[in-house]
């Protein structure tokens, strides 16, 4: 299911026409719900390409929107004709053999797992856990445009995967208790009502279905019967498989003397998840540390931790439908989730977890300063997030200060070698290339020790950095600490054969680089790339640069209370079209550069029961080189 064809240009810029699309929608169709799957099918035309260039885009989505609100009202006029006109008898369950039904609806369920990443896992969040698509990309790290698209071509796989495999579509949608359709039904009445309405029903009861199956039946380690879910769960699990497609929920009214009744959530399905650890011999691993942490970062909720036992086996209780990153540890072994799928979706199936000893390897050059260094894994991986590395490497750092240390896991399905291949560069030589020999960690001795004399020299320099405007004059001290977290010098070419193109840094003030001509760039956070501002010359004897840079930006600093953790989100969009996103921060504080003028705040987050919630705060950037906000979202929003 490629994504090659999707244009994220016009889709941005579709999205500028976004109100007065769903002011069209919410007209012509009740639902809300309906209404913003109307915009967000037009959105997706346009960025497909539909619309021809040379006609306006305006026009051509109304009139998307106006043919989709034209086909729902149609094909729910249809449906209800055929539902009335179906007889009752028909849809009892003696009609129906409930042993094959049963395994029909496990079928589904196992369409739906055999959906390829990253499609499954968006599905789930969407459907299953009723998250706002907006709230799954910022989970999920990608643009909305990304997850509507994963959305739209995760339906259309599984409705071909169900239609293979059931011969029709009303054979499946009978599957879901949605009713027997009639032997001569209108051709395409059942393509569009399991389309729009059906097929959001078949995620989630199929979704449900799937709890059942890993919670309940899948015990490969022992043959014992499942244990009987919950009532809750089985009164939940009941309720979404009603045979009739439930009313829209009507609003609750006040009536004369009386308090309004709110809607009370139903609360999650919560199953066991079991866990088997095993070494790199497949060997089961005792008294293993498992965690499992819930996604998204920050949302308060209580990790879940267990040991496993002699044979390995752990079991976590508790675990309600949600992403989950897996930790497990067990002294130098650690459980590395793959790369590409850093959190699983959980509960689900009995998982094993593969306990990796770390390797480590090191370099010292006695009276040198590392300046930088790199290296090519080979056949070693590090993890996604490298804590359990930094970890290793901090323990060896303390007894060997001044050395390069390397921890990684070796990869199970490559070459079985012990050597990477470093790139080093210490202070007053070439950048120079060895191999390094790695250990596992339970019988590394220390670093390698290299000669000096065996790398070549080079003149080096430590200038200060002072960045001033077009005239000369320094900017002002504020701006210029923003500036250089978001600035770095580039090499523009060799000083000397043997030396490698490099960027420094300097945000002490102060850059430690070989001789040299240099580029300044500075961070652009619009398209979050490096572009270029002055250039310069380094030499031996130079002591201070004075680069010239023209900037109209001032320094905001926005204080953030109030708010659980760092599991937020901040966008800033200003008057002048640029915009920034922040993610959240330990102590809420953050420093951006925006020119002087108005500009929208919006910060979301999730509140302690996983709601999404959001505050905007419109904020005016002054001329002062540097202002400070401070904005507590404890507080309840002020009325319009």
């Amino acid at each position: 299911m490629p994504e090659a064809n999707f244009d994220v240009g016009r889709w941005q810029a579709a999205l500028a026409h976004q109100r007065p699309l769903l002011a069209l929608a919410e007209r012509l169709l009740a639902d809300p719900a309906r209404a913003d799957e109307a915009v967000g099918h037009a959105l997706l035309q346009e960025s497909l390409g539909a619309r021809a260039e040379s006609k306006p885009a305006l026009p051509f989505l109304r009139a998307v929107v106006r043919n989709f609100a034209r086909r729902v009202r149609r094909d729910e006029a249809v449906r209800q004709r055929y539902e009335a006109a179906v007889d009752a008898a028909e849809l009892a369950p003696a009609a129906v053999d409930l042993a094959a039904r049963e395994q029909l609806r496990r079928r589904v369920a196992e369409a739906v797992l055999g959906l390829d990443e990253p499609y499954r896992t968006t599905v789930a969040l969407v459907y299953l856990e009723e998250v706002p698509v907006a709230v799954a990309a910022t989970q999920l790290g990608v643009a909305e445009a990304t997850v509507r698209v994963r959305l739209h071509r995760a339906r259309e796989e599984l409705r071909r995967r169900l239609d293979r495999e059931f011969g029709s579509r009303g054979a499946w949608a009978l599957v879901l208790g949605w009713g027997k359709p009639p032997l001569a039904a209108p051709v395409g009445v059942f393509g569009v009502v399991v389309g729009g309405i059906v097929m959001k029903k078949v995620l989630a009861v199929v979704v449900v279905a799937v709890l059942l199956l890993s919670g309940g039946s899948f015990w490969w380690w022992n043959q014992a019967e499942p244990a009987s879910l919950p009532q809750q769960a089985q009164a939940q699990v009941v309720a979404a498989n009603v045979v009739s497609p439930p009313p829209a929920a009507a609003p609750v009214r006040e009536s004369a003397g009386q308090a309004p009744v709110e809607a009370t959530k139903a609360a999650p399905i919560a199953l066991s998840q079991h866990f088997r650890c095993v070494d790199e011999q497949g060997q089961p691993v005792a008294n293993a540390e498992v965690r499992l942490v819930r996604l998204p970062w920050g949302s308060g909720v209580p990790d879940l931790v267990a040991h496993s036992d002699a044979e390995g086996k752990v079991v976590l209780d508790e675990v309600v439908a949600a992403n989950y990153v897996i930790r497990a540890r067990e002294g130098l072994r650690h459980h590395v989730p793959h790369f590409d799928r850093p959190y699983e979706a959980l509960p689900r199936a009995p998982l094993d977890l593969l306990l990796c000893e770390l390797w480590i390897g090191g370099l010292v050059m006695p009276g040198a300063e590392v300046m930088s260094h790199g290296c090519s894994c080979g056949a070693f991986q590090s993890s996604r997030d490298g804590e359990v590395e930094k970890e290793l490497v901090a323990v060896w750092s303390a007894k060997h200060p001044g050395a390069v240390l390397r921890a990684m896991f070796r990869s199970p399905s490559q070459a079985r070698s012990d050597t990477i291949s470093m790139q080093v560069e210490w202070y007053g030589h070439v950048r120079h290339e060895q191999p390094l020999r790695m250990w596992p960690a339970s019988q590394f001795q220390g670093p390698e020790v290299v000669d000096p004399a065996t790398v070549p020299t080079c003149d080096w320099a430590s200038p200060r950095i002072v960045l001033v405007d077009a005239v000369g004059a320094t900017l002002p001290d504020a701006l210029q600490a923003a500036l250089r977290e978001r600035a770095d010098l580039h090499g523009l070419a060799p000083a000397r054969r043997g030396a490698v193109l490099r960027f420094y840094t300097f945000r002490s003030g102060a850059a430690r680089l070989p001789t040299g001509d240099y580029e300044l760039r500075l961070c652009d956070a619009r398209n979050s790339q490096m572009v270029p501002a002055a250039r310069c010359t380094v030499a031996r004897d130079t002591t201070e640069l004075r680069i010239p840079i023209t900037i109209a930006d001032r320094v905001l600093r926005l204080h953030l209370r109030g708010l659980p953790g760092a599991g937020y989100v901040v966008s800033i969009v200003h008057e002048s079209g640029r915009s920034a996103l922040e993610f959240g921060r330990a102590d809420g504080d953050h420093t951006l550069l925006l020119p002087p003028g108005p500009c929208m705040v919006t910060c979301r987050w999730s509140g302690p029961d996983d709601r999404q919630e959001s505050r905007e705060r419109a904020v005016t950037i002054t001329d002062a080189a540097e202002q400070e906000v401070t904005w507590d979202l404890a507080e309840p929003p002020a009325k319009r």
